[in-house]
């Protein structure tokens, strides 16, 4: 391979691990649902309260004052007691914090949420916010909070749904302005208002909370449900740590002792030790090579025998 490609490789190796990390880093923080704290026992709470036809189910309710009781067959009914005081302190805290998280997405004065799908995350509206007609889908497991610098207004009839893992203790509505939820509306999640109303249509179920430091009203004769949530589980969210080039060990490679041959007797060689020989037969026998020698230099002997008398023979010819 030519230098100049070999230069290259560095190169390569670069561009790949930031590609990778760009996969690998996700998009936006993670979002962190705001801790109601003792606030997360109650169903409904409200500075002053009209419950016509109004039941909790699975919490409390509280006020400073009531004008008709809630039916609370799970739980209490708080008027302006130390219970309430604390709810309504730690509903204050819960509310600066969910305003404080940073926008994952940032929409329009006066959107209408109808008939979109929404994955969670934090979303925050500069203005008033509408549901119209149309089915609302929250869908994946984790936590969904809503920004509203205005009012927030469904139409009759209006849905929420849930898909794909999604439960309603995780969403949370958080209203500057006047909350208005119109009859028959099938509301998912926790409402947060601090310095506005809400008001109720009639037969209207929400599966979460209305928390208000402000008047909440439910609309003559009811009847409507409100469903406090257990939440399951959010799954954490693998950790995706960053592509570290590391140096490779070097192996030192073992040392193999080598396996000793045992050497291949020539076929030509007597296995048996040969006698020794008496001074009379090595005379007699002179002319004859001991074959004890290498094929190569049996080769080269008999070479130079014939080169000395080819050699021996050319003279003689000369001489002549």
């Amino acid at each position: 391979m030519k230098a100049k490609y070999l230069k290259l490789i560095p190169i390569l190796l670069l561009s790949s691990t930031l590609v990778f990390s760009n996969f690998a880093i996700p998009a936006s923080a993670a979002v962190t649902a705001p801790n109601l704290g003792s606030a997360s026992n109650f169903g409904l709470l409200a500075n002053t309260m009209t419950t016509v036809g109004t039941t909790i189910h699975g919490g409390d309710a509280g006020a400073i004052s009531q004008t008709v009781v809630p039916a609370t067959p799970d739980g209490l009914n708080h008027i302006n007691d130390a219970a309430y005081t604390a709810a309504n302190i730690d509903l204050g805290k819960a509310i600066a914090f969910a305003n404080s998280q940073e926008a994952t997405f940032t929409g329009l004065p006066g959107e209408d949420l109808g008939g979109n799908t929404l994955q969670p995350g934090v979303y925050h509206y500069p203005g008033d916010v509408s549901i119209g007609s149309e089915t609302l889908t929250l869908s994946g497991n984790n936590v969904f909070i809503f920004q509203i610098d205005g009012t927030l207004n469904t139409a009759a009839n209006t849905k929420i749904l849930l898909a794909d893992g999604a439960q309603a203790c995780n969403v949370f509505w958080v209203v500057k302005g006047a909350t208005t939820l119109a009859a028959n509306t099938e509301f998912i999640g926790t409402i947060m208002s601090q310095s506005a109303a809400v008001t109720v249509g009639i037969t209207t179920t929400i599966n979460g909370r209305i928390l208000s430091q402000n008047a909440v009203t439910f609309t003559n004769p009811g009847p409507s449900d409100i469903t406090v949530p257990n939440c399951g589980p959010i799954p954490e969210e693998p950790i995706t740590e960053e592509p570290t080039t590391e140096e490779p060990t070097p192996i030192e490679p073992t040392p193999i002792e080598p396996t000793p041959v045992e050497p291949i007797p020539d076929e030509s060689t007597p296995v048996s030790t040969p006698a020794p020989t008496s001074t009379t037969e090595s005379s007699s026998t002179g002319h004859q090579l001991p074959n004890t020698a290498s094929p190569l230099y049996n080769f080269i002997l008999i070479g130079s025998v014939l080169t000395i008398m080819g050699t021996v023979l050319w003279r003689r010819k000369l001489r002549e």
